[in-house]
Order: C-alpha cells, then sequence, then structure tokens
C-alpha cells in the first residue's frame, strides 16, 4: 500500500521551513509514500517541487493579507474540496500558520493532521483552538515545545523533533572553482570574514549584527561582514528594515565593508570561505543554518532564543 501526504506550504520561498521538508523528501521511501504538495502557484519552492516531479495543489493563502474568520472558513474548504479525491491519507502543515488550517480540514475529510511548530510566538485564543485540531503537533526543538504547552496546549499532543540536515553538502572539502568566493568578493586570503545567513527580516536581528560589525570594525581594520540572504516580505517594516540596513552598512566605519549577496544557492560552499557566523535572532527556535556551520566546522556566535 501506498501512503499519501500532504504537505501543506504556505510561503513560496526556500527558507529554511521548506528545506527541512525537502530533506525530507529526498530520503522519503517513495515506493510506501507517495508527497503531495500543497503550496503557491509560483517561486522557488514550486520550481524544487517540480523538479522532484511531486504534484502540487495550489493555495490562495497569499492573497488574504488580512485574516479573519472568514478567511479562516473559506481556506480549509477550499482545500479540503481540491484534495477530496485524492484519497490522502495524512497532512502535514509546515508551519504554525498552516497548521492552524490543517486541522479543520483533516476533521472536514475525517484523516489525521500533523502541524509542523517551526516558531515561538504568543498564541490567540483562536489560533490555540484551531492547532488542538491537529492530530499531533511537532515541535523543533523542546523550547517551541515549552511555549505550546505553557500557553495551554495539551502535552499530550506535542512531541519534540529537531531539525537536520545532509552534513555530507557541508563537511566535504572545499570546491577549487576558477573564481573562489574571497575573490568574488575581492577579500584576500587573510581577511576574516564575518558572516550572517538568513532571509531578511526583523526576527533575525540583522540590525544587531550590523551594530556588532561596527564595534569589531574598530580593531580589525580589515574584516569583512557578509550578509547572504535577501528579503521576502513585502510588508511596509520589512522593506523600511531593508533600507535601513543598508543605510547601516554605508556609515563611516563600515562603508566598503559590508556585503550583501542576496540570495544564493550555494551556502555549503560559501561556508568554507567564512571564519566565523554570527546569528542574532530575536525569535529563533531551531535554525538550520547553526547545524549547517557546525558541519562545516565553522565557529557561531549566537543569541539564546530557543
Amino acid at each position: 500500500m501506498t501512503y499519501k501526504i500532504a504537505y501543506f506550504f504556505e510561503h513560496p520561498t526556500l527558507s529554511g521551513g521548506e528545506r527541512s521538508f525537502l530533506e525530507a523528501i529526498n530520503n522519503l521511501d517513495r515506493k510506501r509514500f507517495e508527497p503531495i504538495a500543497i503550496c503557491p502557484e509560483s517561486g522557488l519552492l514550486h520550481d524544487e517541487l517540480k523538479r522532484r516531479n511531486i504534484h502540487m495543489i495550489f493555495h490562495s493563502m497569499a492573497q488574504q493579507k488580512k485574516p479573519d474568520a472568514s478567511h479562516f472558513k473559506d481556506i480549509p474548504m477550499e482545500l479540503a474540496s481540491k484534495i477530496s479525491g485524492l484519497n490522502i491519507n495524512l497532512i502535514h502543515a509546515n508551519s504554525l500558520s498552516t497548521s492552524c488550517y490543517s486541522g479543520a480540514i483533516g476533521s472536514f475529510l475525517n484523516i489525521p493532521s500533523i502541524g509542523h511548530i517551526r516558531e515561538i510566538q504568543k498564541l490567540s485564543t483562536a489560533c490555540k483552538n484551531r492547532l488542538s485540531c491537529n492530530t499531533i503537533l511537532i515541535a523543533v526543538s523542546k523550547a517551541a515545545a515549552e511555549s505550546l504547552i505553557s500557553q495551554g496546549i495539551a502535552k499530550e499532543k506535542v512531541r519534540v523533533v529537531h531539525n537536520s540536515i545532509n552534513s555530507d553538502l557541508f563537511c566535504s572539502d572545499p570546491e577549487c572553482p576558477s573564481k573562489t568566493f574571497r575573490s568574488e568578493i575581492a577579500a584576500n586570503p587573510d581577511t576574516p570574514l564575518i558572516g550572517f545567513v538568513g532571509q531578511i527580516c526583523i526576527r533575525k536581528g540583522i540590525d544587531s549584527f550590523l551594530k556588532a560589525a561596527a564595534v569589531v570594525a574598530k580593531d580589525f581594520n580589515d574584516a569583512k561582514f557578509i550578509i547572504i540572504g535577501r528579503r521576502f516580505s513585502r510588508k511596509a517594516e520589512s522593506m523600511q528594515l531593508e533600507e535601513d540596513l543598508h543605510e547601516m552598512a554605508n556609515s563611516k566605519t563600515l562603508k566598503g565593508r559590508v556585503i550583501f549577496t542576496g540570495y544564493r544557492n550555494d551556502v555549503p560552499r560559501i561556508m568554507k570561505y567564512l571564519d566565523l557566523l554570527v546569528l542574532p535572532a530575536r525569535q529563533d527556535p531551531f535554525p538550520r543554518v547553526i547545524l549547517e556551520a557546525m558541519a562545516t566546522g565553522l565557529p557561531v556566535v549566537a543569541t539564546n532564543v530557543g
């Protein structure tokens, strides 16, 4: 028998949560389990799923800018209608937001559902009730699990399953392309490279990274500070943050020493050229990038936030 699992994604991007899923798909016994993706209709995630020949069902969550009671009612019914004839055996939501919908869809179709919680945040009463409709909630760390339970989620519903990575990608010897990352950014072999890897958003604390960089730059006048990642959010506060970061990078102390690489799909290679990874997140229960740095042998400075 082949079991069909519908994996439910909120965003079209390829951030930590999506990459964790793809890592699982790579190791899924496709003779026993058939993955089906519920996801946005375009974007980096869509392209990766298509490359892996995974059947996709598209949702309209991205069009709902201000979720309310009617929005919550519409989305589960829309998706339940789309998947009702596919003989799905399990729904696995890949984020806190999608986990608020998966329980309702599962209840309507009378199939079990899993909510994968990758965030620590304050939950509204409505959110707690919706999360509790899932059969099981997976928390990516003990801290994430404790946050759920302390806010009223039944302890017996919560399981801790840590994120994982393919360490072979990170602990192998560096490739020797004609143009190394250091030459790409015009850095000498002995120039200290201090990096941040992640999405450009408020909770990642990149403003703190640049404030610290300004202090470090005074003692290490040849160090360069690398910000690897891009902004996906179109919220005004996120766009303002990006502007503020570029303004900080153009300050007298840091001018010419901060490099924004944008989104990169060769992070395993780049990490081998860094001397230090910094993750000053304000909230991040189990960041994959720290695992990746550890597999590379790269020292890490991080905030203790889950």
